[in-house]
């Protein structure tokens, strides 16, 4: 993967996770959750760059959706 687009995707992973606790922390407020799921979530209430290797793949799989579809309408 070129620099660029490597850039590109750990900005857009980062959206994503920021989307993400936006989205989580609604739900606490809205929801009927478990203590355990909360306690998981609140653990990710963090900043991208200090997530987990592995969590921050998930980011990235959305990410990598998002260039996809951008590819698909820009050829």
């Amino acid at each position: 993967m070129k620099k660029k687009e490597a850039d590109l995707l750990e900005t857009l992973a980062e959206i994503e996770h920021q989307q993400w606790m936006n989205w989580a922390k609604h739900l606490i407020q809205t929801e009927k959750l478990s203590q355990e799921t909360i306690e998981r979530w609140k653990s990710y209430f963090i900043p991208y760059q200090e997530l987990p290797e592995a969590i921050k793949e998930l980011d990235r799989n959305y990410a990598k959706k998002v260039i996809a579809a951008f590819k698909t309408y820009n050829g």
